[in-house]
């Protein structure tokens, strides 16, 4: 397979934004990402370079000499520098890195921090590099994911040097009545006795705020309004089974031997149980969602809800600000009239140039 990309996955609170940038890189895949942090701005570089043996791969001396002035432009940017990705740049022997690409790095005073394979073929193809002395990252350490013939490069963003922003879990507040506990009879008594029922108003609208003002007076002695608070929390796994759990226990325990051993047989008794957890967990999932809407068969209001998990889409947006619903208002209103006024030119337009018969 020819070619690849890049991707960035990050947690939703670091609020990252990519960056645009002038400079170009020849057959490479780039995206450049901002993570503001309490201590100033990160900027993540990742960068795919396909071999030089692939029909859109470009020299190493070519690619080096275009990289340097992507660093610079990065390296002007505000904040602290991580350029990490995959770039295919090998050494003459196995576990080193190019020259050409670390005389780069060096020029501009940045660290390669990766000093192992990480490839199963035994080269250094991953790498991470940072301005030298900014300790930005902690040891990176390469990780067997078991699908891939590439190992994970794997660190820390250390807490000293950059510390992310983590806000405060986000607060709904709402308010309601317990219109359950009130008794209809009561409610229609109590109604008859207010004057939208003893005197109630000619006018329409009067009559309209009379009625409204007389329920709601009601609901307020039978029902109060209650104000309640509740922090918009994290999806669960109560879907995995335990032969699920018992498979990711147990894959993590083969994982911890092999880094231990680093043994043949480790490594392969992993990727088996690699395997294995994601069969039972993909299982799991199936099974649970598929029992769930068995069980909501007929009740539409369940068979909803349930639906709403599966396509993600039970987080409610927030609140719109009055400021932004009138303006939002006001843009519908303008869309719309313009588009009358449009219509109506354009249909003015054919009935003045149409002939006697059609007018």
């Amino acid at each position: 397979m020819d070619g690849g990309g890049v991707t960035l996955v990050f947690a939703e609170h670091l609020r990252a934004a990519s960056v645009p940038l002038s400079s170009t890189l020849s057959g490479v895949d780039c995206l450049v990402a901002k993570v503001p942090t309490r201590r100033g701005r990160l900027n993540l570089a990742a960068v795919y370079r396909p071999p030089t043996s692939c029909r859109y791969g470009v020299p190493v001396a070519q690619f080096c000499c275009e990289f340097g002035d992507l660093l610079d432009e990065l390296l002007a940017l505000p904040g602290q520098l991580i350029v990490c990705g995959d770039f295919n740049c090998p050494g003459a022997v196995g576990g080193t890195v190019d020259d050409r690409l670390l005389d780069v790095l060096v020029s501009r005073n940045l660290v390669q921090r990766v000093d192992v394979p990480t490839h199963k073929d035994g080269s250094t193809l991953d790498l991470l590099a940072h301005v030298d002395g900014a300790d930005t990252t902690s040891v990176v350490s390469v990780v067997d994911v078991g699908f891939s013939d590439h190992l994970l490069l794997e660190t820390l963003l250390l807490e000293t040097d950059v510390n992310l922003q983590r806000p405060k879990p986000d607060v709904l507040r709402y308010t309601f009545r317990n219109i359950r506990r009130i008794d209809a009879d009561e409610f229609a008594e109590r109604l008859l006795q207010t004057d939208a029922y003893t005197a109630p108003s000619d006018d329409v609208d009067g009559f309209t705020s009379q009625l409204e003002r007389s329920v709601t007076a009601v609901l307020d002695t039978l029902a109060p309004l209650q104000s309640r608070t509740k922090c918009s929390g994290k999806t669960n796994s109560r879907w995995l089974s335990e032969a699920a759990v018992a498979a990711k226990r147990e894959r993590r325990q083969l994982e911890c031997r092999w880094k231990r051993t680093q043994l043949e047989s480790d490594c392969v008794a992993y990727r088996a149980a690699c395997r294995v957890a994601n069969t039972k967990i993909n299982s799991s999932r199936s099974a649970f969602y598929n029992d769930r809407l068995t069980e909501a068969s007929g009740d539409q209001r369940t068979a909803w809800r349930v639906a709403k998990e599966l396509l993600h889409s039970d987080s409610r947006p927030a609140v719109c600000s009055p400021r932004n619903a009138a303006q939002l208002c006001v843009g519908f209103c303008r869309f719309f009239t313009d588009k009358l006024a449009k219509i109506s030119d354009t249909v003015g337009l054919h009935l003045s140039t149409a002939g006697a018969y059609y007018r």
